[in-house]
């Protein structure tokens, strides 16, 4: 949940692969495995920052970069 790293991967794959068209977010924790009444802040913080927050900055990143590139009509193509 580094926004600074988040923003410096789509950057990179960007410049290596000339544009970015899709972004997949795949992860996700359940730890510890304990009950919501025993479940510290601490880590419930842990869980939010990786399953939410995680989320959202590689998105926002994504989308920041897709905006500044030109949009392709995929569907002319079939015309």
């Amino acid at each position: 949940t580094n926004e600074a790293h988040v923003d410096n991967a789509v950057q990179k794959a960007a410049t290596k692969f000339g544009r970015v068209d899709i972004g997949v977010n795949c992860a996700g924790v359940c730890d510890p495995k304990e009950p919501t009444d025993r479940l510290s802040l601490k880590d419930w913080q842990r869980t939010i920052n990786i399953n939410q927050t995680g989320v959202w900055l590689s998105q926002r990143a994504l989308i920041r970069q897709m905006l500044t590139q030109t949009y392709y009509n995929t569907n002319r193509l079939w015309l």
